[in-house]
């Protein structure tokens, strides 16, 4: 889309209502290309997950040390190696400012997407603890096998449904496949 908009900006074309989607209309670097002014669009709102923030400015040397993940922040971070000099970087020596640094990682005010996983994270966690769990006590032993999963063994992506917000009311979704749910059934489990 920015390849578009630099080729249209060379030759304005006379005033046009641009509606965006989520993968450009929230990008910053659109508002540099004036002909979109007043361009509407649709995307997921901006939300704070509550604490992330706190977290991820608590994060030390040590505790990058513990996850290859955070390691590798740190050190492209910081240019620097947490375990001891290589290939040329300095060691880090705890000097470095987590809090000073302002790249992505950081900025926690533009979390759509992510807080739609934060989400769904916790609705699925939500959803075990009600099978695992009753009021007195939880199952630590219980086993629960992927879902959509393929005579090979592996898992696979399948759609199978639909939601159009345009049908009537209780015809929102439809199903075009049935689910495997846990165990190979396609029929949801109750327990009584």
């Amino acid at each position: 889309m920015k390849f578009l908009l630099e080729e249209l900006a060379k030759q304005p074309p006379s005033p046009i209502q641009w509606i965006g989607t989520e993968s450009w209309i929230t990008e910053s670097d659109f508002l540099r290309f004036n002909m979109c002014a007043g361009a509407i669009g649709f995307g997921i709102p901006r939300s704070v997950i509550p604490g992330l923030r706190e977290f991820l400015l608590d994060l030390s040397p040590e505790q990058a040390l513990k996850s290859p993940l955070l390691t590798e922040f740190w050190e492209s971070s910081f240019s620097c190696s947490l375990k001891g000099s290589s290939g040329g970087a300095r060691e880090c020596d705890g000097s470095e400012d987590i809090r000073a640094l302002q790249n992505p990682y950081t900025d926690t005010s533009q979390l759509r997407a992510t807080n739609l996983v934060y989400k769904a994270t916790y609705a699925i966690a939500h959803a075990i603890h009600g099978v695992i769990c009753n009021d007195t006590q939880c199952d630590k032993s219980a086993k629960f096998t992927p879902w959509q999963v393929k005579k090979d063994g592996g898992l696979d992506f399948v759609t199978v449904g639909h939601y159009d917000s345009s049908r009537p009311r209780g015809q929102e979704f439809s199903m075009t496949r049935a689910i495997s749910w846990v165990g190979g059934q396609t029929e949801v489990q109750y327990n009584e």
